[in-house]
Protein backbone atom coordinates (compact mmCIF):
# COMPACT_ATOMS: atom_id res chain seq x y z
CA UNK A 1 0.00 0.00 0.00
CA UNK A 2 1.20 3.57 -0.65
CA UNK A 3 0.25 6.83 0.57
CA UNK A 4 0.37 10.04 -1.69
CA UNK A 5 -0.12 13.57 -0.45
CA UNK A 6 -1.46 16.31 -2.53
CA UNK A 7 -3.64 19.37 -3.16
CA UNK A 8 -6.92 19.05 -4.13
CA UNK A 9 -8.71 21.93 -4.91
CA UNK A 10 -11.86 22.81 -2.84
CA UNK A 11 -14.27 20.08 -2.74
CA UNK A 12 -15.06 19.19 -6.31
CA UNK A 13 -16.24 15.94 -5.67
CA UNK A 14 -13.56 13.61 -4.58
CA UNK A 15 -14.16 10.80 -2.61
CA UNK A 16 -10.88 10.61 -0.91
CA UNK A 17 -11.23 14.20 0.00
CA UNK A 18 -14.91 14.13 0.91
CA UNK A 19 -14.31 10.50 3.20
CA UNK A 20 -11.49 12.98 5.11
CA UNK A 21 -13.51 15.83 5.82
CA UNK A 22 -16.36 13.42 7.03
CA UNK A 23 -13.93 11.73 9.02
CA UNK A 24 -12.19 15.12 10.27
CA UNK A 25 -15.70 16.44 11.47
CA UNK A 26 -15.84 13.19 13.52
CA UNK A 27 -13.10 13.49 15.52
CA UNK A 28 -13.61 17.12 16.33
CA UNK A 29 -17.18 16.45 17.62
CA UNK A 30 -17.07 12.67 19.08
CA UNK A 31 -16.39 12.43 22.62
CA UNK A 32 -15.09 8.85 22.24
CA UNK A 33 -12.33 10.32 19.87
CA UNK A 34 -8.39 9.20 20.77
CA UNK A 35 -6.44 12.10 22.02
CA UNK A 36 -2.89 11.56 20.21
CA UNK A 37 0.04 14.07 21.95
CA UNK A 38 3.46 13.91 20.58
CA UNK A 39 4.91 15.33 23.72
CA UNK A 40 9.03 16.65 23.21
CA UNK A 41 11.53 15.06 25.40
CA UNK A 42 12.48 17.33 28.06
CA UNK A 43 16.00 18.12 26.59
CA UNK A 44 14.28 19.08 23.40
CA UNK A 45 12.44 21.64 25.38
CA UNK A 46 15.07 23.43 26.68
CA UNK A 47 17.01 23.84 24.11
CA UNK A 48 14.10 24.94 21.81
CA UNK A 49 13.54 27.75 24.79
CA UNK A 50 17.08 28.08 24.83
CA UNK A 51 17.19 28.68 21.35
CA UNK A 52 14.26 30.80 20.57
CA UNK A 53 15.69 33.15 24.06
CA UNK A 54 19.26 33.50 22.04
CA UNK A 55 17.33 34.63 19.08
CA UNK A 56 15.16 37.48 20.93
CA UNK A 57 18.32 38.29 22.84
CA UNK A 58 20.47 38.62 20.04
CA UNK A 59 17.73 40.49 18.04
CA UNK A 60 17.15 42.99 20.93
CA UNK A 61 21.49 43.62 20.75
CA UNK A 62 21.22 43.91 17.61
CA UNK A 63 18.90 46.65 17.63
CA UNK A 64 19.76 48.38 20.70
CA UNK A 65 21.30 51.51 20.98
CA UNK A 66 22.91 50.26 24.60
CA UNK A 67 26.53 48.80 25.21
CA UNK A 68 27.71 49.88 21.75
CA UNK A 69 31.28 50.00 22.27
CA UNK A 70 30.80 46.36 23.88
CA UNK A 71 28.63 44.93 20.19
CA UNK A 72 31.80 46.60 18.51
CA UNK A 73 34.12 43.69 20.17
CA UNK A 74 31.30 40.99 20.95
CA UNK A 75 28.67 41.20 18.14
CA UNK A 76 27.24 37.64 18.96
CA UNK A 77 25.27 37.19 22.12
CA UNK A 78 25.94 33.69 24.26
CA UNK A 79 25.93 32.09 26.96
CA UNK A 80 29.76 32.35 27.21
CA UNK A 81 31.69 34.30 29.72
CA UNK A 82 34.68 35.90 28.86
CA UNK A 83 36.22 36.40 32.37
CA UNK A 84 37.51 39.22 31.86
CA UNK A 85 39.10 41.56 34.79
CA UNK A 86 37.21 44.48 35.64
CA UNK A 87 39.66 46.95 34.53
CA UNK A 88 39.36 45.44 31.06
CA UNK A 89 35.87 45.96 31.40
CA UNK A 90 35.68 49.51 32.28
CA UNK A 91 38.14 50.31 29.84
CA UNK A 92 35.67 48.41 26.81
CA UNK A 93 32.42 49.82 28.05
CA UNK A 94 33.60 53.14 29.39
CA UNK A 95 32.56 53.03 32.76
CA UNK A 96 35.13 53.34 34.95
CA UNK A 97 37.26 56.14 35.88
CA UNK A 98 37.02 58.62 32.85
CA UNK A 99 35.82 61.99 32.42
CA UNK A 100 33.14 61.75 29.86
CA UNK A 101 31.54 58.75 31.84
CA UNK A 102 31.97 60.52 35.63
CA UNK A 103 30.84 63.82 33.76
CA UNK A 104 27.49 62.31 33.37
CA UNK A 105 27.09 61.58 37.03
CA UNK A 106 28.56 65.14 38.31
CA UNK A 107 31.40 63.39 39.45
CA UNK A 108 33.75 65.26 37.21
CA UNK A 109 33.54 69.35 35.93
CA UNK A 110 33.70 68.20 32.26
CA UNK A 111 33.70 65.28 29.68
CA UNK A 112 37.53 66.28 28.57
CA UNK A 113 40.87 65.43 30.08
CA UNK A 114 42.71 68.19 31.32
CA UNK A 115 44.64 68.07 28.17
CA UNK A 116 41.60 69.25 25.99
CA UNK A 117 41.05 66.28 24.39
CA UNK A 118 37.71 63.80 25.19
CA UNK A 119 38.43 62.35 28.22
CA UNK A 120 37.39 58.75 27.11
CA UNK A 121 39.16 55.53 27.47
CA UNK A 122 41.17 55.32 24.08
CA UNK A 123 42.49 58.75 24.83
CA UNK A 124 44.64 57.39 27.66
CA UNK A 125 46.29 54.74 25.98
CA UNK A 126 46.98 56.53 22.84
CA UNK A 127 47.57 60.35 23.49
CA UNK A 128 47.27 61.29 26.70
CA UNK A 129 51.25 62.15 27.96
CA UNK A 130 50.93 61.22 31.83
CA UNK A 131 50.04 57.70 30.66
CA UNK A 132 52.95 57.33 27.75
CA UNK A 133 54.48 54.18 29.62
CA UNK A 134 50.89 52.42 29.61
CA UNK A 135 50.15 53.25 25.84
CA UNK A 136 49.36 51.20 23.04
CA UNK A 137 50.68 50.87 19.56
CA UNK A 138 47.59 51.96 17.15
CA UNK A 139 46.92 51.77 13.47
CA UNK A 140 44.65 53.74 11.88
CA UNK A 141 41.02 54.71 13.26
CA UNK A 142 39.16 52.29 10.75
CA UNK A 143 40.99 49.35 12.16
CA UNK A 144 39.36 50.47 15.80
CA UNK A 145 37.81 47.39 16.18
CA UNK A 146 40.42 44.63 15.04
CA UNK A 147 42.50 46.97 17.64
CA UNK A 148 39.55 46.75 20.63
CA UNK A 149 39.52 43.22 19.77
CA UNK A 150 42.70 42.33 20.15
CA UNK A 151 43.10 43.85 23.36
CA UNK A 152 40.82 41.52 24.67
CA UNK A 153 42.40 38.82 23.61
CA UNK A 154 46.06 39.15 24.40
CA UNK A 155 47.26 38.59 27.58
CA UNK A 156 50.00 41.46 27.48
CA UNK A 157 47.41 44.09 26.01
CA UNK A 158 45.14 43.03 28.78
CA UNK A 159 47.78 43.41 31.57
CA UNK A 160 48.99 46.61 30.12
CA UNK A 161 44.96 48.09 30.34
CA UNK A 162 44.66 46.76 33.92
CA UNK A 163 48.05 48.59 35.19
CA UNK A 164 46.64 51.55 33.08
CA UNK A 165 43.09 51.30 35.11
CA UNK A 166 45.00 50.88 38.26
CA UNK A 167 47.23 54.08 37.60
CA UNK A 168 44.40 56.53 36.63
CA UNK A 169 42.42 55.52 39.62
CA UNK A 170 45.76 55.76 42.23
Amino acid sequence: MSTRLGWIRVHLGHLGNEKADELAKEAITSTEAEVFTFPLSRSSTKQDLKQRALAKWQRSWDDGINGRSTYEIIKKVGLRNHNWPRQLIQFITGHGPFPSYLFRFGKHPGNCCVCGEPGIPFHYTIKYRLTLSYHLRYRADQHIEAWMKSVTNHRLLTSKIIDLLNFITS
